[in-house]
């Protein structure tokens, strides 16, 4: 069942994004870091998430996040990340040399990219269950639905982040056509629309 979440699925999405993104660089932070992530980012209206819930037996099987206003959204995030955590990271780069090129990109390049698109919703995270047979299922309804959200909210496009190392789905917006924004060294911005969404199933 895919449907709008609540503050009462932090914990679940916390720990799917946690389980399946540990890798990236807020996943090393831990789980923790990862839910007052979510926590700080629902204290304002314009942030969302949607579930997929596995109809056999109710856990989740993905989700992903949104903003209809990615300057706001993006500064919770980073109120989350206090001086010990900039440590951390900054030596967690030193142990994985690729975090290097994303943090110069977020810290120099992205922000002025965003800038240039003037598109304010974007989507921030998405996730699905890989360790379940219905995790591609989970993830398309759940996008689609998402886009459909965005547009009942008065926003004809999205944009979003994505590592290139994250593949999938950088190989699904590219298969359904998405225009590449901006391809960076490690990241690339895509231009989805949004309007008048429509899927089957």
């Amino acid at each position: 069942m895919v449907r709008l979440g609540n503050i009462d699925d932090i914990p679940a999405i916390s720990k799917l994004h946690y389980q399946e993104l540990k890798w990236t660089i807020n996943g090393r932070l831990g789980l923790i870091h990862i839910q007052k992530i979510y926590e700080n980012l629902w204290k304002e209206d314009d942030f969302f998430v949607v579930v997929y819930e596995n109809p056999e037996d109710g856990n989740l099987a993905g989700f992903i996040s949104a903003t209809t206003n990615s300057t706001a959204a993006r500064e919770r995030i980073r109120r989350v990340v206090d001086f010990r955590k900039s440590i951390r990271i900054v030596g967690s780069a030193f142990l994985h040399p690729g975090d290097i090129p994303h943090l110069l990109e977020n810290v120099f390049l992205i922000p002025r990219d965003i800038k240039k698109l003037n598109i304010s919703a974007e989507i921030l995270s998405w996730v699905v269950d890989t360790d379940t047979s219905i995790g591609s299922q989970a993830g398309f309804f759940s996008f689609f639905k998402c886009l459909k959200e965005i547009d009942r909210r008065g926003f004809s496009s999205c944009f979003a982040q994505v590592l290139k190392s994250n593949q999938k789905p950088n190989l699904f917006y590219r298969k359904i056509g998405r225009q590449i924004a901006r391809n960076d060294i490690s990241n690339c911005l895509y231009v989805i629309p949004c309007a008048s969404t429509k899927t089957t199933g």
